[in-house]
Protein backbone atom coordinates (compact mmCIF):
# COMPACT_ATOMS: atom_id res chain seq x y z
CA UNK A 1 0.00 0.00 0.00
CA UNK A 2 1.53 3.14 -1.04
CA UNK A 3 1.93 5.70 1.67
CA UNK A 4 2.59 9.92 1.68
CA UNK A 5 6.49 10.15 1.68
CA UNK A 6 8.26 12.28 3.99
CA UNK A 7 12.08 12.74 4.12
CA UNK A 8 11.99 13.03 7.84
CA UNK A 9 9.12 12.32 10.05
CA UNK A 10 9.69 14.23 13.58
CA UNK A 11 7.40 13.11 16.69
CA UNK A 12 6.77 14.57 19.74
CA UNK A 13 6.44 18.34 19.53
CA UNK A 14 8.55 19.73 22.06
CA UNK A 15 10.78 22.14 22.00
CA UNK A 16 13.69 19.96 20.37
CA UNK A 17 10.76 18.32 17.98
CA UNK A 18 9.54 22.10 16.64
CA UNK A 19 13.64 23.15 16.63
CA UNK A 20 14.27 20.07 14.34
CA UNK A 21 11.17 20.34 12.11
CA UNK A 22 11.73 23.99 11.55
CA UNK A 23 15.65 24.04 10.61
CA UNK A 24 14.56 20.96 8.50
CA UNK A 25 12.01 22.32 6.70
CA UNK A 26 13.84 25.86 6.04
CA UNK A 27 16.56 23.87 4.52
CA UNK A 28 14.26 22.23 2.19
CA UNK A 29 13.40 18.65 3.63
CA UNK A 30 9.59 17.32 3.51
CA UNK A 31 8.74 16.97 7.21
CA UNK A 32 5.88 15.50 9.24
CA UNK A 33 5.52 16.17 12.46
CA UNK A 34 3.52 14.35 15.20
CA UNK A 35 2.46 15.63 18.27
CA UNK A 36 -0.03 13.27 20.77
CA UNK A 37 -1.26 16.59 22.54
CA UNK A 38 -3.53 19.24 21.03
CA UNK A 39 -0.49 22.02 21.59
CA UNK A 40 3.07 22.16 20.92
CA UNK A 41 5.80 22.72 23.69
CA UNK A 42 5.67 19.68 25.41
CA UNK A 43 7.20 19.82 28.97
CA UNK A 44 7.49 23.94 27.98
CA UNK A 45 3.82 24.37 26.54
CA UNK A 46 1.02 26.49 27.75
CA UNK A 47 -2.55 24.73 28.55
CA UNK A 48 -6.05 25.95 28.86
CA UNK A 49 -8.60 25.24 31.71
CA UNK A 50 -11.51 26.97 32.63
CA UNK A 51 -10.72 29.94 30.31
CA UNK A 52 -6.91 30.06 32.39
CA UNK A 53 -3.99 29.68 30.59
CA UNK A 54 -1.45 27.55 32.50
CA UNK A 55 2.52 26.68 32.15
CA UNK A 56 2.84 23.26 32.67
CA UNK A 57 6.06 23.40 33.28
CA UNK A 58 8.87 25.49 32.45
CA UNK A 59 8.05 29.33 32.66
CA UNK A 60 11.43 31.38 32.99
CA UNK A 61 12.95 31.10 28.90
CA UNK A 62 16.46 31.73 27.91
CA UNK A 63 17.51 32.51 24.11
CA UNK A 64 16.86 35.48 23.73
CA UNK A 65 19.68 37.84 24.04
CA UNK A 66 21.06 39.96 21.51
CA UNK A 67 22.44 36.61 18.53
CA UNK A 68 21.32 33.74 20.58
CA UNK A 69 18.94 31.06 19.28
CA UNK A 70 15.50 32.41 19.88
CA UNK A 71 15.70 36.13 19.42
CA UNK A 72 17.34 35.02 16.09
CA UNK A 73 13.96 33.46 14.62
CA UNK A 74 11.90 35.76 16.26
CA UNK A 75 13.96 38.66 14.25
CA UNK A 76 14.02 36.32 10.97
CA UNK A 77 10.93 34.55 10.90
CA UNK A 78 8.90 37.42 12.20
CA UNK A 79 7.12 35.45 14.77
CA UNK A 80 4.27 37.15 16.99
CA UNK A 81 6.16 36.94 20.24
CA UNK A 82 6.51 39.40 22.66
CA UNK A 83 9.63 38.33 25.11
CA UNK A 84 9.52 40.26 28.71
CA UNK A 85 12.74 40.48 30.25
CA UNK A 86 12.63 41.32 34.61
CA UNK A 87 13.92 42.74 36.47
CA UNK A 88 14.20 40.92 39.00
CA UNK A 89 13.98 37.57 37.44
CA UNK A 90 13.83 35.77 40.12
CA UNK A 91 13.70 35.82 43.92
CA UNK A 92 15.05 33.63 45.97
CA UNK A 93 13.68 33.36 49.46
CA UNK A 94 15.55 30.83 52.04
CA UNK A 95 15.17 31.00 55.98
CA UNK A 96 18.20 33.12 56.85
CA UNK A 97 18.43 35.70 53.21
CA UNK A 98 16.02 36.61 50.64
CA UNK A 99 17.76 37.77 47.03
CA UNK A 100 16.45 39.19 44.08
CA UNK A 101 18.33 38.41 41.21
CA UNK A 102 18.88 41.06 38.82
CA UNK A 103 19.50 40.73 34.96
CA UNK A 104 22.85 42.56 35.60
CA UNK A 105 25.71 40.87 36.71
CA UNK A 106 27.79 43.37 38.20
CA UNK A 107 24.53 44.12 40.23
CA UNK A 108 24.15 40.67 41.32
CA UNK A 109 27.47 40.60 42.80
CA UNK A 110 27.05 43.61 44.83
CA UNK A 111 23.75 42.38 46.19
CA UNK A 112 25.67 38.72 47.34
CA UNK A 113 28.46 40.42 48.77
CA UNK A 114 26.19 42.79 50.89
CA UNK A 115 24.81 39.22 52.17
CA UNK A 116 25.76 38.67 56.00
CA UNK A 117 29.68 37.63 56.40
CA UNK A 118 29.73 37.63 53.17
CA UNK A 119 33.19 36.65 52.00
CA UNK A 120 33.44 39.51 49.72
CA UNK A 121 37.17 38.96 48.88
CA UNK A 122 36.69 35.11 47.94
CA UNK A 123 33.21 35.64 46.18
CA UNK A 124 34.78 38.24 43.77
CA UNK A 125 37.37 35.53 42.94
CA UNK A 126 35.27 33.23 42.37
CA UNK A 127 32.81 35.00 40.10
CA UNK A 128 35.38 36.19 38.09
CA UNK A 129 36.89 33.06 37.28
CA UNK A 130 33.51 31.62 37.09
CA UNK A 131 32.54 34.37 34.32
CA UNK A 132 36.18 33.10 32.15
CA UNK A 133 34.73 30.19 31.72
CA UNK A 134 31.22 30.84 31.71
CA UNK A 135 32.53 32.99 28.23
CA UNK A 136 34.21 30.10 26.76
CA UNK A 137 31.31 27.91 27.23
CA UNK A 138 28.18 30.07 26.77
CA UNK A 139 30.19 30.53 23.17
CA UNK A 140 29.00 27.29 21.94
CA UNK A 141 25.27 27.16 23.91
CA UNK A 142 25.22 30.25 21.25
CA UNK A 143 26.34 28.53 18.54
CA UNK A 144 24.38 25.26 17.42
CA UNK A 145 26.69 24.40 14.54
CA UNK A 146 29.64 24.17 17.29
CA UNK A 147 27.68 21.25 18.81
CA UNK A 148 27.79 17.93 17.61
CA UNK A 149 27.91 16.14 15.69
CA UNK A 150 31.06 18.22 13.79
CA UNK A 151 31.84 18.48 9.79
CA UNK A 152 35.17 19.52 8.65
CA UNK A 153 34.33 23.32 9.08
CA UNK A 154 33.07 22.62 12.69
CA UNK A 155 36.28 21.21 13.75
CA UNK A 156 38.43 23.54 11.85
CA UNK A 157 37.17 26.23 14.47
CA UNK A 158 37.03 24.11 17.79
CA UNK A 159 40.87 23.69 16.64
CA UNK A 160 41.46 27.47 16.44
CA UNK A 161 39.25 28.14 19.89
CA UNK A 162 41.70 25.21 21.27
CA UNK A 163 43.30 27.83 23.26
CA UNK A 164 40.47 29.04 25.07
CA UNK A 165 39.21 25.58 25.52
CA UNK A 166 42.49 25.11 28.29
CA UNK A 167 41.00 27.03 30.85
CA UNK A 168 38.28 23.84 31.02
CA UNK A 169 40.43 20.88 31.22
CA UNK A 170 41.22 21.35 34.80
CA UNK A 171 37.51 21.11 35.67
CA UNK A 172 36.34 17.96 33.12
CA UNK A 173 34.68 16.05 35.28
CA UNK A 174 35.19 17.53 38.21
CA UNK A 175 32.45 18.86 40.47
CA UNK A 176 31.07 21.93 41.27
CA UNK A 177 31.40 21.48 44.60
CA UNK A 178 35.13 20.85 44.22
CA UNK A 179 35.95 24.40 42.47
CA UNK A 180 34.14 25.84 45.46
CA UNK A 181 36.88 23.85 47.96
CA UNK A 182 39.50 25.51 45.98
CA UNK A 183 38.42 29.21 46.63
CA UNK A 184 37.48 27.75 50.46
CA UNK A 185 33.76 28.50 49.64
CA UNK A 186 32.05 25.09 50.57
CA UNK A 187 31.01 26.55 53.89
CA UNK A 188 29.46 29.36 53.38
CA UNK A 189 25.58 28.62 52.63
CA UNK A 190 24.29 31.27 51.22
CA UNK A 191 25.91 30.91 48.37
CA UNK A 192 25.95 27.01 48.32
CA UNK A 193 22.31 27.41 48.28
CA UNK A 194 21.98 30.01 46.09
CA UNK A 195 23.68 27.34 43.32
CA UNK A 196 22.04 24.13 44.59
CA UNK A 197 18.82 26.17 43.52
CA UNK A 198 20.32 27.25 40.21
CA UNK A 199 21.91 24.01 39.18
CA UNK A 200 18.29 22.54 40.20
CA UNK A 201 16.14 24.66 37.61
CA UNK A 202 18.74 24.36 34.84
CA UNK A 203 20.76 20.84 35.03
CA UNK A 204 19.00 19.60 37.83
CA UNK A 205 21.28 18.78 40.00
CA UNK A 206 23.21 19.48 42.83
CA UNK A 207 26.13 21.22 43.72
CA UNK A 208 27.92 18.18 45.06
CA UNK A 209 27.01 16.13 41.37
CA UNK A 210 26.88 18.83 38.94
CA UNK A 211 29.70 19.27 36.32
CA UNK A 212 31.89 22.11 36.80
CA UNK A 213 31.82 23.29 33.12
CA UNK A 214 28.18 23.00 32.88
CA UNK A 215 27.41 24.61 36.15
CA UNK A 216 30.07 27.24 35.90
CA UNK A 217 28.19 28.09 32.48
CA UNK A 218 24.46 27.77 34.35
CA UNK A 219 25.00 30.11 36.51
CA UNK A 220 25.35 32.64 34.29
CA UNK A 221 21.58 31.59 32.85
CA UNK A 222 20.07 34.76 34.58
CA UNK A 223 22.10 37.52 33.14
CA UNK A 224 21.68 35.79 28.98
CA UNK A 225 18.83 36.53 27.26
CA UNK A 226 16.14 34.59 30.28
CA UNK A 227 12.81 36.35 30.85
CA UNK A 228 9.19 35.86 30.08
CA UNK A 229 6.76 35.06 26.86
CA UNK A 230 3.81 36.91 27.00
CA UNK A 231 1.22 34.50 26.91
CA UNK A 232 3.05 32.10 28.41
CA UNK A 233 5.84 30.17 26.82
CA UNK A 234 3.36 28.23 24.55
CA UNK A 235 3.02 31.48 22.81
CA UNK A 236 6.34 30.51 21.33
CA UNK A 237 5.77 27.02 21.00
CA UNK A 238 2.56 27.91 18.70
CA UNK A 239 4.78 30.74 16.65
CA UNK A 240 7.16 27.73 15.91
CA UNK A 241 4.81 25.29 15.02
CA UNK A 242 3.64 27.94 12.70
CA UNK A 243 6.78 28.87 11.17
CA UNK A 244 7.63 24.91 10.48
CA UNK A 245 4.17 25.21 8.32
CA UNK A 246 5.15 28.00 6.25
CA UNK A 247 8.20 26.31 5.29
CA UNK A 248 6.14 23.33 3.80
CA UNK A 249 5.97 20.89 7.12
CA UNK A 250 2.85 19.31 7.85
CA UNK A 251 2.01 19.43 12.18
CA UNK A 252 -0.52 16.43 13.08
CA UNK A 253 -1.88 17.39 16.71
CA UNK A 254 -3.69 15.19 18.64
CA UNK A 255 -2.38 12.58 16.54
CA UNK A 256 -0.13 9.95 18.67
CA UNK A 257 2.43 8.01 16.50
CA UNK A 258 1.56 4.17 17.50
CA UNK A 259 4.18 1.81 15.89
CA UNK A 260 6.74 2.29 13.82
CA UNK A 261 8.65 -0.11 10.90
CA UNK A 262 11.36 -0.10 9.07
CA UNK A 263 11.68 -1.05 5.60
CA UNK A 264 14.61 -1.13 2.85
CA UNK A 265 13.88 3.17 1.90
CA UNK A 266 13.02 3.99 5.52
CA UNK A 267 9.97 3.92 8.17
CA UNK A 268 6.61 3.41 8.41
CA UNK A 269 5.22 5.25 11.00
CA UNK A 270 1.55 4.70 11.84
CA UNK A 271 -0.14 7.46 14.24
CA UNK A 272 -3.86 7.59 15.58
CA UNK A 273 -5.11 9.09 12.38
CA UNK A 274 -3.01 7.76 9.57
CA UNK A 275 -0.07 6.20 8.31
CA UNK A 276 2.97 7.77 6.44
CA UNK A 277 6.32 7.06 4.98
CA UNK A 278 9.84 8.65 6.46
CA UNK A 279 13.11 8.55 4.91
CA UNK A 280 14.67 9.50 8.80
CA UNK A 281 12.62 9.43 11.85
CA UNK A 282 13.46 11.67 14.51
CA UNK A 283 12.59 11.05 17.83
CA UNK A 284 11.76 13.70 20.82
CA UNK A 285 10.66 11.55 22.96
CA UNK A 286 11.82 9.18 25.92
CA UNK A 287 14.35 6.21 25.08
CA UNK A 288 11.78 3.57 26.63
CA UNK A 289 9.23 5.07 24.40
CA UNK A 290 11.40 4.98 21.57
CA UNK A 291 12.10 1.39 22.07
CA UNK A 292 8.30 0.47 21.82
CA UNK A 293 7.30 2.18 19.13
CA UNK A 294 10.04 1.03 16.77
CA UNK A 295 10.46 -2.62 18.11
CA UNK A 296 14.32 -2.08 18.09
CA UNK A 297 16.49 -3.98 20.54
CA UNK A 298 19.25 -1.87 21.83
CA UNK A 299 21.30 -1.55 24.30
CA UNK A 300 21.82 2.16 24.45
CA UNK A 301 18.68 2.60 24.17
CA UNK A 302 17.99 -0.04 27.48
CA UNK A 303 21.23 2.16 29.48
CA UNK A 304 19.67 5.58 28.29
CA UNK A 305 16.13 4.23 29.59
CA UNK A 306 17.55 2.72 32.55
CA UNK A 307 19.71 6.61 33.37
CA UNK A 308 15.30 8.40 32.87
CA UNK A 309 13.46 5.78 35.12
CA UNK A 310 16.45 6.52 37.91
CA UNK A 311 15.68 10.30 37.58
CA UNK A 312 13.68 12.75 39.43
CA UNK A 313 10.60 14.62 38.28
CA UNK A 314 8.70 17.35 39.86
CA UNK A 315 5.20 17.89 41.10
CA UNK A 316 3.04 20.53 39.63
CA UNK A 317 0.60 22.94 41.30
CA UNK A 318 -1.74 24.67 39.07
CA UNK A 319 -3.48 27.75 40.72
CA UNK A 320 -5.84 30.98 40.15
CA UNK A 321 -5.35 33.31 42.45
CA UNK A 322 -6.78 37.10 42.70
CA UNK A 323 -4.86 40.29 41.06
CA UNK A 324 -3.96 41.39 44.50
CA UNK A 325 -1.40 38.74 44.90
CA UNK A 326 0.72 40.09 42.22
CA UNK A 327 1.49 43.22 40.66
CA UNK A 328 1.17 43.99 36.77
CA UNK A 329 4.82 42.25 35.83
CA UNK A 330 4.98 38.44 35.82
CA UNK A 331 6.77 37.48 38.77
CA UNK A 332 9.04 34.43 39.68
CA UNK A 333 10.11 32.97 42.90
CA UNK A 334 12.14 29.92 44.26
CA UNK A 335 11.50 29.13 47.34
CA UNK A 336 13.87 26.85 50.19
CA UNK A 337 12.32 25.59 53.18
CA UNK A 338 15.54 24.15 54.79
CA UNK A 339 18.82 25.06 53.48
CA UNK A 340 20.33 22.17 55.45
CA UNK A 341 18.59 19.62 53.70
CA UNK A 342 18.34 18.26 49.81
CA UNK A 343 16.18 19.69 47.09
CA UNK A 344 13.25 17.33 47.50
CA UNK A 345 10.24 16.22 48.51
CA UNK A 346 8.79 19.87 48.70
CA UNK A 347 12.02 21.46 50.45
CA UNK A 348 12.18 23.55 46.96
CA UNK A 349 9.61 24.99 45.54
CA UNK A 350 9.76 27.26 41.89
CA UNK A 351 6.86 29.68 41.35
CA UNK A 352 5.44 31.65 38.93
CA UNK A 353 2.54 34.15 38.36
CA UNK A 354 1.61 35.09 35.13
CA UNK A 355 0.99 38.74 36.31
CA UNK A 356 -1.48 41.53 34.42
CA UNK A 357 -1.16 39.58 31.26
CA UNK A 358 -5.17 39.62 29.75
CA UNK A 359 -4.24 36.87 27.35
CA UNK A 360 -4.03 34.69 30.52
CA UNK A 361 -7.21 34.99 32.52
CA UNK A 362 -10.60 36.20 31.94
CA UNK A 363 -11.52 37.70 34.87
CA UNK A 364 -7.80 39.76 35.60
CA UNK A 365 -6.84 37.11 38.24
CA UNK A 366 -3.41 35.60 38.04
CA UNK A 367 -2.28 32.47 37.06
CA UNK A 368 0.24 30.46 39.16
CA UNK A 369 2.22 27.28 38.23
Amino acid sequence: MAHQHFDFAVIGAGFGGLATGLELARAGASVALFEALKYPGGCASTFTRGGHKFESGATLFSGFGEGQLFEGWVRELNLDVEFQPLDPIVELRTPSFSLDIPRDRAVFLERFNALPDAPVEKLTRFFEYQKDLADVMWELFDDPAMLPPFGLTEVLAHVGRSPRYAALLPIVGRTLESVLGRFGLNDYQPLRTYLDAVCQITIQTGVAEAEAPFALATMDYFFRGTGHVKGGVGQLAWALAGAVEAHGGQLFFADRVSKMDADPSGWVVSSRRQTIHAGTVVANMLPQDLARLSGVKSRRLSKLAKRVEAGWGATMLYLAVEPEVCGESAHHMELVGDEAQPFLDGNHVFCSISGGDETRAPDDSRTVT
